[in-house]
């Protein structure tokens, strides 16, 4: 009976980890030219390229990046934003020490677990 408990334990833990996973893998990450930004993203809703450039915009802004510019920077680049239903912006620091900004693009707020899971992939 103890042997039970142990293996529907370690069951839970694994359906945990596998859903966690399978939410980062709708997630992907990009860091800009100068490790600064990093800005994740659903695919099916902004391409690589069209990440590059919302960056680029961004880093050149050179301020701290709020949601109505970052609204207005993914119109301008032709990301339709009507399906990011929010967005959240917050300081991350990087690995050798270094603080930026990370960008979360996210269809469902519920995601926001496996976005954040990105940004660590990269940083």
């Amino acid at each position: 009976m103890r042997h039970f408990g142990v293996c529907a334990k370690v069951g839970v833990l694994l359906a945990a980890v596998a859903v966690l996973c399978a939410f980062g893998l709708n997630y992907n990450a990009s860091k800009s030219n100068t490790g600064n930004l990093v800005l994740t993203y659903s695919s099916s809703r902004v391409s690589a390229a069209q990440a590059s450039a919302v960056l680029a915009e961004l880093e050149k802004a050179g301020k701290t990046p709020d949601e109505t510019t970052v609204r207005r920077i993914l119109q301008k680049n032709g990301v339709q934003a009507e399906g990011i239903r929010k967005i959240v912006i917050s300081g991350i620091v990087h690995s050798g020490g270094g603080k930026g900004y990370g960008i979360l693009l996210l269809e469902k707020p519920e995601d926001e677990a496996g976005a954040r899971a990105a940004i660590q992939r990269v940083k």
